[in-house]
């Protein structure tokens, strides 16, 4: 089962978790004050970043080094996406086909998560 950090409703991190992070610079401050309480927990930490040596990175587990243009550099990096950054097209590209294995591994179908899926927003 997955859940979002800041939701009300959210399960305690254990030590038998894994948190998922994404921060193109591995330094946003919200990420990094989370991946520091969960490493003091004791859990995993998986991030997506496009600098593996920043902070949230040598605090990861699993790194996933994503290219693309970070925000931390978008003024000196030229793109044809200029209003969003390529590294964040990249991200979800990469989850979604982990997200397409693990339905496979699971036997999860489409169907499957649509009965999951909020019917009032």
């Amino acid at each position: 089962k997955a859940w979002f950090v800041s939701d009300a409703v959210t399960y305690q991190y254990t030590e038998n978790d894994l948190l998922v992070l994404i921060s193109g610079s591995g330094e946003t401050t919200s990420p990094v004050a989370i991946a520091q309480k969960a490493k003091k927990i004791g859990g995993k930490i998986a991030v997506l970043t496009g600098n593996p040596e920043s902070t949230i990175g040598k605090l990861s587990d699993i790194i996933i080094k994503v290219e693309g243009k970070r925000k931390d550099l978008a003024t000196s990096q030229k793109t044809l996406a200029p209003y969003t950054s390529l590294l964040d097209i990249s991200t979800l590209a990469i989850l979604d086909s982990i997200g397409g294995v693990l339905m496979e591994i699971l036997g999860v179908t489409e169907e499957d998560i649509d009965k999951r899926h909020a019917t009032i927003e």
